[in-house]
């Protein structure tokens, strides 16, 4: 059993009840939490990474961040946090030091976070409102974009 998996024996029976309402109104029900976080945890697997592996993620907080923490727990993989004033030199340094097998930006931050990622070949994913995952590989894989839009985005 993972973390996922205990943490998910607390959650509700009525999946229809909310879980995540934010501040500017949008509701996100138990049911979305899981449809969401099940989405980017295949996302994950499907990148065949070796369980255990670091995801660096500098996102804003935000549900969709929330669903990126839970999928990596329930794909096997380790989340690392990056802070979002980070820049270019603090990336460099702690995916360098690190070694994630792939970092998730906001797309904001997409173009340079791009370069640095490049120097060390980590493949790069970002994460925005209303979308689970986008990905850009910048390593070897070429240019792939994965668009999985939430059930209640607006």
């Amino acid at each position: 059993m993972n973390l996922y998996e205990l943490l998910e024996t607390g959650f509700p029976k009525d999946k229809s009840s909310c879980a995540i309402e934010t501040h500017d109104g949008l509701y996100y029900s138990w049911d979305d939490l899981e449809k969401a976080t099940s989405k980017m945890a295949n996302l994950l697997a499907g990148l065949k990474l070796p369980q255990g592996s670091r995801v660096a993620v500098q996102v804003e907080k935000s549900p969709e961040a929330l669903f990126l923490y839970l999928a990596t727990l329930k794909a096997g993989l380790v989340y690392l946090p990056l802070n979002t004033a980070y820049q270019s030199a603090e990336i460099e340094y702690f995916l360098g030091n690190a070694e994630p097998a792939v970092v998730v930006c906001s797309p904001k931050n997409h173009n340079w976070v791009t370069e640095v990622a490049k120097k060390v070949g980590t493949p790069i994913m970002t994460v925005e409102r209303g979308m689970c995952l986008m990905s850009s590989f910048v390593s070897k894989r070429g240019n792939q974009i994965i668009l999985l839009p939430l059930s209640n985005a607006p």
